[in-house]
């Protein structure tokens, strides 16, 4: 039989919610889809108890229940299924440690100093900084901001804030950070991304290469520090995906992850289908908050392939 023949799919009740909806097409004697990961990301979300999968029995079961899905051909209701996953609505746009539905309990921290650091080279702008080292459990942070506590945009981070998000941070992203930087003005590369991206008024809020040195940007509004914890650790898989694969995400180096990403389709978060440099951070901050929880191997089975490289990088399942 040619297993991508069009079967007409068995008459069956009409499901009432959502939830029944995703239940009736993982157990449909003619799966629609043909992509055996894809079918496992489906039970998984039909069947799970993780957020993502409560914002999928709410938003795949809308789709599977509209008069389109209903009356389309088995072909088409793979097509519209598979475009489903990458959905908006089924998506969050960034990835939140909420998703591990635990409260992380930060580690304690000292915080010195300032002394001055005179020219200081904060991104486009070279001033007096001064300086604060952040110690959590004998690991030293530097964290430098401006002398003269001018931001532009006006709304910016305090170094205790900072402190509080660094001491809250999983071990193997605390030992990404080198140096953080509160930061006087707007990421002046903010154009570049704007353009590289497609979002016209993409602004940075953090940023990280290689040498692991974090930049923190100024505002028009306050984020808590649970955002900047959630973020710091986002960055920090920028820090070892560059360290370890170079900072072009087209490059040779990054083909495993590509072919990762290529072969989960699901994205973590609406964010991470901005480039592959993105992904790879929207899946450490994802696997990172779920490492050791009750929901780990919920998320292992949405994301096989990328959660199998993170653990080489970062020591294994447990």
């Amino acid at each position: 039989m040619n297993s991508n023949a069009a079967i007409p799919v068995p008459a069956r009740p009409a499901p009432t919610t959502a939830s029944e909806a995703l239940a009736a097409v993982s157990t449909m004697p003619v799966w629609p889809l043909r992509s055996p990961p894809q079918q496992s990301q489906l039970n998984t979300l039909a069947t799970g108890s993780s957020p993502l999968a409560a914002r999928a029995t709410w938003a795949l079961g809308l789709k599977l229940t509209s008069p389109e899905f209903v009356a389309a051909e088995p072909a088409e209701q793979a097509r519209l299924l598979k475009a489903a996953l990458s959905e908006t609505p089924l998506l969050p746009g960034v990835v939140s440690t909420d998703t591990a539905s635990q409260v992380k309990t930060a580690a304690a921290y000292t915080v010195s100093g300032p002394t001055l650091d005179a020219a200081h080279a904060f991104p486009g702008s070279i001033r007096d900084a001064d300086k604060f080292v952040v110690t959590i459990g004998g690991r030293e942070v530097p964290v430098f901001l401006p002398h003269d506590g001018q931001f532009t945009p006006p709304v910016q981070h305090t170094v205790e804030d900072v402190a509080k998000a660094l001491a809250s941070l999983p071990a193997p992203s605390l030992g990404q950070v080198k140096q953080v930087n509160i930061d006087p003005i707007a990421n002046p590369e903010d154009a570049f991304w704007a353009r590289t991206y497609g979002m016209a008024n993409f602004s940075s809020y953090m940023t990280c290469g290689s040498e692991g040195r974090i930049d923190i940007y100024p505002a028009n509004d306050p984020r808590d520090v649970k955002y900047l914890a959630d973020t710091l650790v986002h960055e920090t898989g920028h820090a070892w995906s560059n360290k370890a694969w170079g900072d072009d995400p087209q490059g040779p180096a990054w083909a495993p992850w590509r072919e990762a990403v290529r072969q989960d389709g699901l994205l973590p978060s609406t964010y991470a289908g901005s480039s592959p440099a993105e992904d790879v951070a929207e899946s450490t901050a994802l696997y990172l908050a779920m490492k050791g929880t009750p929901l780990a191997e919920e998320y292992r089975k949405l994301y096989p392939k990328r959660f199998e490289l993170l653990d080489r990088q970062f020591g294994g399942q447990s």
